[in-house]
């Protein structure tokens, strides 16, 4: 079975290809949701540095949607923010980017995405619609200059 230090040694197509665990996407999943119908929100890491292939997640950390209307958008709490990026540092991991659910809507990046995404670029943006309950979609967007470009997503179990 392959694991992330595999992909990042084999990664062919790093600029096209986000990386996902099973167990990554599960705690994805599960705080998406336990937080519907409101957005979740968090960041995924990986453990480690990351060299080659960049958008390789083997972690998920929930973030408290901060935002005034949580059932239509998203939004971090700075401190929290601060004091989990911080944490993920000193641990030396790497934030590969953020991650939010659509409840309602395809997993698509929305206008407030877009504004929420500046001074984000390199980042991956990761979206899972729970529009349909029992098929969930997760879908992973590089962000360059504020545009979200798609990622083909490949789920890995390690």
């Amino acid at each position: 079975m392959p694991n992330i230090a595999d992909l990042q040694s084999n990664c062919r197509h790093p600029e096209r290809t986000a990386y996902i665990t099973d167990a990554a996407y599960l705690s994805l999943l599960l705080h998406g949701r336990r937080s519907w119908p409101e957005e979740a929100c968090g960041l995924l890491i990986r453990r480690g540095a990351s060299d080659g292939c960049p958008a390789a997640a083997d972690a998920a950390i929930a973030l408290r949607n901060a935002h005034p209307a949580p059932g239509r958008a998203f939004a971090f709490d700075p401190a929290e923010w601060v004091e989990t990026f911080c944490r993920i540092q000193a641990d030396g991991h790497t934030v590969v980017g953020w991650y939010h659910t659509h409840p309602r809507t395809a997993p698509v990046p929305s206008l407030q995405d877009a504004a929420g995404a500046a001074g984000l670029s390199g980042l991956t943006c990761w979206i899972l619609s729970l529009r349909r309950p029992e098929s969930p979609e997760l879908r992973a967007y590089r962000v360059t200059a504020g545009r979200f470009d798609p990622l083909m997503v490949a789920q890995i179990s390690v």
